[in-house]
């Protein structure tokens, strides 16, 4: 796990002491093809990494593609700063 966070560029600054303490609470989520992670308006209260594959971002009723993230990529961060 800390080898791949070293790879993540949101998390890049952060000195190897605070990475390893993320590996101490981290906890990895695997996700079914076509199976939502979270939905719209649902209350954050953490931060994701894409590991591997690729997460389509859908938004709206018809489910409206606004964004792909891939390997590194990071969503969830600002429910972090406001929870």
């Amino acid at each position: 796990m800390r080898k791949f966070l070293d790879s993540v560029p949101l998390l890049a600054a952060l000195p190897p002491r605070d990475k390893d303490d993320i590996c101490d609470v981290a906890t990895l989520h695997r996700v079914e093809p076509g199976v939502a992670v979270v939905h719209e308006g649902d209350a954050g209260n953490c931060l994701y990494i894409v590991k591997s594959a690729e997460l389509v971002v859908q938004k709206g009723p018809e489910k409206e593609e606004v964004a792909r993230l891939n390997v590194g990529d990071c969503f969830g961060e600002r429910a972090l700063l406001y929870s």
